[in-house]
């Protein structure tokens, strides 16, 4: 079957975009990654208690600068401490990432990440965090650009022969990269507790990530929360995706004044 094609696209108005600066960490999150149930930490107690009770790990694969291999963490909670703790493990197999009962989460720019989303995590539990970095996460913290985050740069459509247009929305991810939410993820989303978003990465990564695939996650039926696995997936020709890059920063420097 022919990949989808992005056949247009349009500045979103400055009145749509998003900050969420303020947000409480759980709507934080959702809002960040397109709905996708990361955690639910609704008080330091729950969060912790759920991290215990499901021996949930979360494994994060950080994508470093242009060049550098991916890097990859897991995030899980010390019994002995009970602390959060973030260590460097060894690489895993590909299929240890998708088994059950773990969750897995490609993203970009990894300090960032760690500000976005471990600092508050950090400040729900009141918790020590353990980086292993010598930079604190506090020091960390005054480099991340916390406006603007799900900032939607533009309205996508997406055609494939023989099907209907998909309408969706280019979003400014914060770190750098590119998504992309479609309508149908979001009800999905607020239905079944399902995550998925398009992601479209910088020239010179990941080759499924260049290409426009979309991120999928295996059915994993566990906490409540569906995670589906889906086949979307579009090309970019490397001119056409050099351009898209290329507007979509104009829109952010527009949008910003």
């Amino acid at each position: 079957m022919p990949p989808w094609e992005i056949v247009d696209y349009e500045p979103s108005p400055k009145e749509g975009a998003s900050d969420v600066g303020e947000s409480p960490l759980r709507d934080y999150a959702n809002r960040l990654f397109s709905g996708w149930a990361l955690l639910p930490l609704d008080t330091a107690k729950e969060g912790l208690t759920f991290l215990q009770r499901a021996q949930r790990v979360l494994t994060v694969i950080l994508e470093g600068e242009e060049g550098q291999d991916r890097s990859s963490y897991l995030l899980s909670v010390d019994p002995a401490t009970q602390t959060l703790q973030l260590r460097l493990p060894e690489p895993p197999a590909p299929a240890d990432l998708l088994a059950p009962g773990r969750l897995v989460l490609v993203i970009g720019r990894a300090q960032e990440f760690l500000l976005g989303f471990l600092a508050p995590i950090h400040a729900l539990f009141s918790q020590s965090l353990q980086v292993g970095w010598p930079t604190t996460i506090y020091q960390l913290q005054k480099r991340l650009y916390w406006r603007r985050l799900v900032l939607s740069l533009a309205k996508v459509r997406l055609r494939r022969p023989g099907q209907p247009d998909l309408l969706g929305d280019l979003v400014d991810l914060g770190w750098g990269g590119l998504g992309m939410r479609l309508p149908w993820m979001e009800d999905l989303a607020l239905q079944r507790g399902a995550g998925m978003e398009v992601l479209l990465s910088a020239p010179g990564s990941l080759d499924w990530e260049s290409r426009g695939e979309l991120r999928h996650w295996r059915r994993v039926e566990e906490a409540g929360s569906l995670w589906l696995r889906v086949g979307l997936r579009f090309d970019l020709q490397p001119k056409q995706h050099e351009e898209l890059l290329h507007w979509a920063a104009r829109q952010r420097m527009r949008l910003d004044g």
